[in-house]
C-alpha cells in the first residue's frame, strides 16, 4: 500500500533539502493460504489507504534518509471452508492494515539510487474470531528517475523496485473459541518484491503531485504445529498456521512540498 515520496528538489550542491508528501492509494489485494484441497481460505476485494512520507537530504552527493507509513481499514470479501467439518462459506471480512517503513539511499549517478531499509507491518483481520499477523522485513532497492523536461515539460517518470525478506513474523490468535487462550504462532520467512512507476508532475519548484502504479508481492511460512488449551490449562486441539501470499496492486496520488 502507498509508495514512497519522491526525491526532493536540491537547492544547490550543499543545500538541505526535503520532501513531504501525503497521499491516497487505492489498490485491490488477493490473500491466499496455501491448504490442501478442499480447504482453503482467501481474502481479495478493493483497499483504500492513506499514506505520509518524509525524505531528507543533506546534499545531492551524500546519504539520503526516508520515513513512510501507510493505514486502511478496509474490508474484503472471504471465500474458504470452515475448519471442522469442512463446509465451504464465504462472507466479509473487516481488516486493518499498517505499514511503516524507513530507508538509507546513495545516488551512484544522477539518476541512479541504491537503497536499503527495514519496515514493520501487520494485519488485523476479523474473522469469527480475531488472527493478528505482524512482521518486520529488510529493504534493499534501486531507484532511477528521469529529470523534469526529458519526456514532458513538467514531467517527470521514475521507476523503483526492492527485495523485502521477512523475518520475525507471527500471528495472535484470539477468541477461537469459547474459553480458549490466546495463542502466538511463530512463522518463518519469506521474500517478498515489490515494484513501482512513479509519475510526477511539477506545479511549481517546491509543489508537485504525483501518480504511482505498483505491485507488490508478499509471503509468510507456516508456523510449527502448536497446543492450543482451554482457560482451565487443558488442551484444546493442535493447530498450525499455514504458508500464505499475498498479491497487491493498485495505484497511490499524493502530494509533494519540497524545500
Amino acid at each position: 500500500m502507498g509508495a514512497l515520496t519522491a526525491p526532493a528538489i536540491a537547492r544547490g550542491d550543499d543545500a538541505i533539502s526535503g520532501t513531504a508528501s501525503v497521499g491516497l492509494d487505492l489498490g485491490y489485494i488477493d490473500y491466499k493460504e496455501e491448504l490442501t484441497p478442499p480447504r482453503k481460505s482467501t481474502e481479495s476485494g478493493p483497499i483504500l489507504a492513506v499514506q505520509g512520507s518524509f525524505e531528507l537530504h543533506v546534499s545531492p552527493t551524500l546519504p539520503w534518509m526516508s520515513l513512510f507509513a501507510t493505514y486502511s481499514a478496509s474490508s474484503t470479501h472471504f471465500d474458504g471452508t470452515t475448519n471442522e467439518p469442512v463446509v465451504p462459506t464465504t462472507g466479509t471480512t473487516g481488516n486493518q492494515y499498517f505499514k511503516i517503513e524507513g530507508r538509507v539511499g546513495y545516488p551512484i549517478t544522477s539518476f541512479l539510487d541504491v537503497y536499503a531499509g527495514l519496515g514493520y507491518r501487520s494485519w488485523l483481520r476479523r474473522l469469527d474470531y480475531d488472527e493478528f499477523y505482524s512482521w518486520k522485513f529488510a529493504i534493499v532497492g534501486l531507484r532511477a528517475s528521469t529529470d523534469y523536461g526529458v519526456l514532458l515539460p513538467d514531467l517527470r517518470l521514475r521507476v523503483d523496485g526492492s527485495l523485502r525478506p521477512t523475518f520475525g513474523a507471527s500471528m495472535r490468535l484470539e477468541d477461537y473459541a469459547p474459553n480458549v487462550q490466546p495463542a502466538t504462532l511463530d512463522l518463518q520467512s519469506r521474500l517478498g518484491v515489490r515494484i513501482e512507476t512513479p509519475i510526477d508532475y511539477r506545479f511549481s519548484p517546491i509543489f508537485f503531485a504525483s501518480l504511482t502504479p505498483y505491485y507488490e508481492f508478499s509471503a509468510l511460512g507456516a508456523s510449527d504445529y502448536q497446543t492450543l488449551h482451554y482457560t482451565d490449562g487443558s488442551v484444546y486441539k493442535i493447530a498450525r498456521e499455514p504458508s500464505s501470499t499475498t498479491n497487491q496492486y493498485g495505484a497511490t496520488a499524493s502530494f509533494s512540498y519540497s524545500y
